[in-house]
């Protein structure tokens, strides 16, 4: 089929599950491969026409950024709790989030004892776009900063913190429910 007259339709779906797919803090090599497998139930009866899975994933290299163990919950939007003004936004839009924080310790000597402590917070967010695990480096209390598109690529740089999203894989329910 020729892309140029393919027609595709792509509406809001509802969120089915999100489940952590790895255990956090768990370190892979450059040269290996992670594959995991999670089941999904759905009633028989169920009204989609299709799933699709997403996979989201905040990497880092372990030469970079090392974190002070072990990265603490800091709480939830829903709780009320102290949250950045980026979560309240989020929760505008009815995306709701799990907060969680470590210190990061600088792999320059020279840097560990001059710079500002940074802190890795990691925000794992659900709404109806789905779910989703969003990173940031920086200064305690400088969470809601938006950064640049250069202190973007240095933080990338200087860490090799990289947010990767996969998806989506899209599945008949047909498909599925026929394999029985």
């Amino acid at each position: 089929m020729n892309p140029l007259s393919r027609r595709e339709v792509h509406q809001p779906g509802e969120l089915v599950e999100a489940q952590p797919w790895m255990p956090y803090g768990q370190w892979i090599e450059s040269s290996d491969t992670f594959a995991t497998r999670l089941v999904v139930q759905l009633p028989i009866d169920t009204p989609y026409d299709q799933v699709a899975f997403y996979a989201t994933a905040s990497l880092a290299r372990k030469d970079r950024l090392v974190l002070q163990p072990p990265l603490q919950s800091l709480g939830n939007s829903w709780s009320g709790g102290k949250t950045s003004a980026l979560v309240k936004e989020d929760q505008k839009r009815g995306v709701d989030s799990l907060i969680y924080q470590a210190r990061v310790h600088e792999n320059n000597a020279l840097d560990e004892y001059t710079r500002d402590a940074r802190f890795v917070t990691v925000y794992w967010k659900f709404g109806p776009q789905g779910a989703s695990v969003v990173t940031s480096v920086a200064r305690e209390g400088e969470e809601d900063r938006v950064l640049t598109p250069a202190e973007q690529r240095d933080l990338v740089s200087r860490y090799g913190l990289v947010d990767l999203i996969a998806g989506p894989h899209v599945r008949t329910l047909w498909d599925i429910k026929s394999q029985r």
